[in-house]
């Protein structure tokens, strides 16, 4: 199998690829991304491009299969109709892609954060993505547009991807030196473990499986709470601060310093956990690791433990 990789050089990815040109049904990968991969193989084939580039049509000339990764999940400084551009109207370049060259097996990277907010959710959830959330709003035309354009594609709908090579900021949330304080309204939350997530693309491609497929911990914890406050049992001295004051404290950085800080408090008072029972039952996937795990696997790639 020859298979399309965007986001070659992202945080996913760096985990996926040793895994794809691990296993011998896969005979070449060519990736795209608009910076330089830190991972070399003879069967990996990097090109320097954004998804955008028209180029990605005759690239993709002859392969079987497209995993779909690349996105923009910070806004920073960038633009809303920037960002649109690049998420909607990359991802549309990638698909169109595809179509154009026959391929019908396409894999798209998704996010649980299209649901919004809710409680065991299953794939047949509307989506309802928050409105402070450019990211999952993006997410969910993509899903549409692959949906009508290529009915067999596959959805990988993952939670917050967490471990050794996840972003950087994200990982070093779990160094702050304030738990949250969420009073009586403390929110339901899952991570998953960037090795279960690819686990689940290698089983999706296996399977010839089509449809959306939700991935997450089985655990079920507060981001901002207890999987910041065991920071305290490991030696770390982390004081109690009330929720209240840090969205302020956020809504006013904002003003000033132009940043993402409001939508990450948002994301963090956000209750939502999902069913993976598909998965489990078509798959044959379940996660290996718990949240826990995906935690002190990014401790330890910052040597905080």
């Amino acid at each position: 199998m020859k298979i399309f990789l965007t986001g070659s050089s992202g945080c996913l990815a760096s985990v996926l690829l040793p895994a794809l040109v691990a296993d011998t049904s896969v005979t070449s990968v060519t990736g795209i991304d608009i910076v330089e991969p830190g991972f070399a193989d003879p069967k990996f084939t990097h090109v320097t491009m954004d998804m955008r580039n028209p180029e990605v049509h005759d690239l993709m000339r002859g392969h079987d299969a497209v995993i779909h990764l690349a996105f923009a999940v910070k806004r920073g400084r960038m633009s809303l109709p920037k960002m649109t551009e690049i998420n909607v109207g990359g991802s549309q370049n990638v698909i169109d892609a595809a179509i154009a060259n026959g391929i019908g097996t396409f894999l798209n990277l998704s996010s649980v954060s299209v649901y919004g907010t809710g409680e065991n959710m299953t794939e047949e959830a509307k989506p309802n993505p928050p409105s402070w959330f450019a990211y999952a709003d993006h997410k969910v035309e993509v899903e549409r547009y692959l949906a009508a354009k290529i009915p067999s594609a596959v959805q990988i709908r993952a939670h917050l991807i967490v471990g050794a090579h996840a972003q950087k900021f994200l990982r070093e949330i779990f160094l702050l030196p304030v738990w949250l304080d969420f009073g009586q309204s403390q929110p339901k939350q899952q991570v998953v473990h960037e090795a279960d997530v690819v686990d689940a693309i290698l089983a999706a491609l296996k399977k010839g499986a089509q449809g959306i497929y939700n991935v997450a911990a089985d655990d079920v914890i507060a981001l901002g709470g207890d999987y910041i406050r065991r920071g305290q049992e490991e030696g770390r001295k982390i004081r109690r601060m009330p929720f209240s004051i840090v969205r302020l404290s956020a809504v006013l950085a904002q003003t000033v310093m132009k940043n993402d800080l409001p939508t990450l408090i948002s994301m963090l008072n956000t209750t939502a956990t999902v069913s993976c029972d598909k998965a489990r039952r078509e798959l044959g996937w379940q996660p290996r690791r718990s949240a826990w795990q995906a935690r002190t696997d990014a401790l330890r790639s910052l040597d905080a433990i």
